[in-house]
């Protein structure tokens, strides 16, 4: 999440020129999660829950500045479906994660404090296919708050870095709601032995759509969508991807990637 520098929320990211002056907002919190799951197949699960959340969030740097306490107790219902084939570069199969939550909200800002009564939904759904050497892999996103009295968000949604937005910073971007869209190509260039590992070669490149915004009562807000796109290559090592990726935006911000073992 990111605050203008007077400590104000930025309720709407209308350009992405605001991360330029923008402070980092940190979210410390502690969780409780106990639940009855149903999993019909190894490859999907059903489950519903009780969950209560205990967190803070402040300013980087300036602990008053935007200080917000607050407690989120809730019950909640999910669906997962995963039969791709592999978590980084895969080439076939599908995945689905629908989450229903709804909960009691209390905030403490600066001894002030308020109750609410939130509703979230988080949706992703990836399906990937291929053909012989060449890869498709599609991804959509879609996550909205219903809430009447948030200031920050609880659980932020957020947007930046390689294949998230390609060419501006990791996690740049955060708010309430969330839209996003990728479609990305792979092409398996050849196979190479690096002596303690073998692994294809893979080039690609991406064109991503989506945004962030913390406007509760719009439940797509298209000014804050943008496009991006990147140009890749990598391999899949035992510690995990490394990849060399470049990624620019429609409004011409530009990022290199060098990615090694972390996820992406």
């Amino acid at each position: 999440m990111f605050l203008s520098q007077n400590g104000t929320a930025t309720k709407n990211v209308s350009n992405l020129s605001d991360t330029e002056n923008s402070l980092p907002v940190d979210y410390v919190r502690w969780v409780g999660d106990i639940a009855l799951g149903f999993q019909p197949t190894l490859w999907q699960e059903f489950r519903i829950g009780m969950r209560y959340t205990d967190g803070n969030t402040y300013v980087t740097g300036l602990p008053i500045a935007g200080d917000l306490d607050y407690t989120r107790q809730g019950a909640y219902a999910r669906y997962r479906f995963d039969t791709l084939d592999d978590v980084n570069f895969p080439s076939k199969g599908f995945y689905a994660d629908m989450q229903y939550l709804i909960s009691q909200d209390e905030t403490n800002d600066s001894g002030s404090t308020t109750k609410d009564t939130v509703s979230e939904i988080t949706t992703k759904f990836v399906a990937a296919q291929h053909y012989k050497k060449h890869s498709l892999v599609g991804q959509i996103e879609y996550e909205t708050v219903d809430s009447r009295n948030s200031f920050l968000p609880i659980a932020p949604r957020e947007l930046g870095g390689f294949l998230n937005l390609s060419g501006i910073p990791k996690d740049s971007l955060a708010g309430s709601n969330k839209a996003f869209s990728s479609l990305v190509y792979r092409y398996k260039w050849f196979d190479n032995d690096f002596g303690l590992f073998q692994s294809p070669v893979y080039l690609g490149a991406s064109l991503e759509y989506g945004g962030v915004w913390s406007d509760t009562s719009q439940k797509l807000d298209t000014d804050s969508l943008y496009m991006a796109g990147s140009l890749f290559t990598g391999i899949d090592s035992p510690i995990g991807p490394i990849i060399l990726a470049y990624g620019q935006t429609e409004q011409s911000y530009r990022s290199i990637y060098l990615i090694v073992g972390s996820a992406f």
